[in-house]
């Protein structure tokens, strides 16, 4: 699957987190390919891409799973938190 890319002008505000086991995610991103994690055990895929499933809590998680175009990626991006509590 090809994304479109998208050009940012200046830094963003909050750039990803990038570690050794991302790297490749966002490499493809960057590419325009668009790819996640496939547990080894239980074949279940998971994103965002973790080093473990959690699903089965197996280590052994793979990234290089590439995903159709047809897939649905659902994001929440709601607040999280207990809120002003007042008396």
């Amino acid at each position: 699957m090809m994304l479109p890319v998208l050009a940012v002008d200046g830094v963003r505000a909050f750039p990803p987190r990038v570690t050794e086991f991302t790297l490749r995610f966002w490499q493809g991103l960057a590419s325009g390919h668009f790819e996640t994690t496939r547990c080894d055990d239980c074949t279940r895929l998971t994103f965002p891409p973790k080093p473990f499933c959690p699903h089965c809590w197996s280590e052994r998680d793979r990234l290089g799973a590439a995903l159709r175009s047809r897939n649905t990626l659902f994001a929440d991006r709601g607040a999280r938190g207990t809120g002003c509590v007042s008396r």
